[in-house]
């Protein structure tokens, strides 16, 4: 058995040694970093006042390590809830989970016809179950 190389990498405070053997000569490969969900934030428009019907724009994104899929839904105070959909998270890391991972941003809108308040919330239902904070909205509809 030929040792190629030997490689040191930090993770949780521990120092991981790599050794590579048998493979092209300087070939090391790192332990996969498992996906995690850290957490789920949601930010969008607070109030509105103006004419009605009108719609109530919010974005909800995850703070994430690794790379994987993420399902989730929207979750509303009328008890409404959007069908599941899922975001893509890439780490972009070198190496792969030492920096946050880039998941694409979720949208979802709620058409108003009244005044009132409400809230919604971004609800990551997979790889792990994890809720953001409700965001209050209040609407104030004018006369034409």
């Amino acid at each position: 058995m030929r040792l190629h190389s030997v490689a040191a990498l930090v993770f949780a405070g521990a120092i991981i040694i790599l050794a590579g053997c048998g493979g092209p000569a300087g070939a090391v490969t790192a332990p996969p970093y498992p996906f995690t969900v850290q957490r789920a934030s949601v930010s969008g428009n607070t109030s509105f006042t103006g004419v009605c019907p009108t719609t109530v724009n919010f974005t909800g994104t995850i703070l994430a390590w690794g790379s994987g899929m993420a399902t989730y839904v929207w979750e509303r105070s009328d008890g409404q809830q959007s069908e599941p959909q899922a975001l893509t998270c890439v780490d972009s890391g070198t190496p792969p989970g030492t920096v946050v991972t880039t998941c694409q941003a979720a949208y979802y809108t709620v058409r108003v016809t009244s005044s009132g308040s409400a809230w919604v919330r971004f609800h990551v239902t997979a790889p792990i179950d994890l809720r953001s904070v409700e965001m209050n909205y209040t609407t104030i509809c004018t006369p034409r």
